[in-house]
């Protein structure tokens, strides 16, 4: 097993309180890895795992420990959070629905080739990028609740559209309009729902809020 040969050891707390930085740390054994695995996580009483950063030489740099911790009714109490897991499963669900009709109404109604019906998807990816890296700065500008809002109704009124087509009305006016409605809802929406689910969490049940959010979604 390679070493990785550090001279001597600095632990301290990050101000963010996000983990410890460690500064030349030698790890020449598993005694030596056992010994700061108990230095770091001795005091937890829950399932953790750590996330050791190396830098380019190597070295270990940063160690956090992250609780994966239980799921328990704190997680799911606040409304908030409850609100979002209900939301994420429907959304997701009627997502998956488009997902799942679409390709197969441009397929059989407007003869596009499969790997057209994929392009034909571009409306909706390409807008929801691009509203999705300006959500932080609509976030702060309009606040988490008001983005979903915003996005839910807007997904829904692209899906009702949608739900119209025929091949006389066409790709463009049918398919791709709605997918840009939808496009802009899924950017609005998806980002602010993962922040809804883990809103207010104590930092021991953040990895269980976490994995609830997976689960729904």
């Amino acid at each position: 097993m390679n070493k990785i040969e550090l001279s001597r050891v600095r632990l301290d707390r990050l101000p963010d309180d996000s983990g410890y930085r460690l500064e030349r740390y030698t790890l020449t054994s598993l005694v030596e890895a056992q010994k700061l695995g108990h230095q770091l996580l001795d005091h937890y009483d829950r399932e953790i795992f750590m996330v050791i950063g190396l830098d380019c030489h190597q070295k270990i740099t940063v160690v956090n420990p992250v609780v994966i911790g239980n799921i328990n009714f704190a997680v799911i109490s606040l409304r908030e959070r409850l609100g979002s897991y209900i939301a994420r499963f429907f959304y997701l669900g009627a997502m998956m629905s488009m997902w799942f009709l679409t390709p197969q109404i441009m397929q059989t109604q407007l003869h596009f080739t499969p790997l057209q019906a994929g392009l034909g998807f571009f409306p909706l990816t390409i807008v929801s990028f691009i509203v999705a890296v300006q959500v932080a700065k609509l976030t702060d500008r309009f606040g988490n609740t008001k983005l979903l809002i915003v996005g839910i109704i807007l997904t829904v009124i692209g899906m009702f559209a949608i739900s119209f087509f025929s091949a006389q009305v066409g790709y463009t006016v049918g398919i791709a309009l709605p997918m840009i409605l939808m496009g802009i809802g899924q950017g609005l929406t998806l980002s602010p729902l993962t922040v809804a689910g883990v809103a207010n969490t104590l930092l021991e049940d953040l990895g269980a809020a976490s994995g609830v959010v997976n689960m729904v979604h």
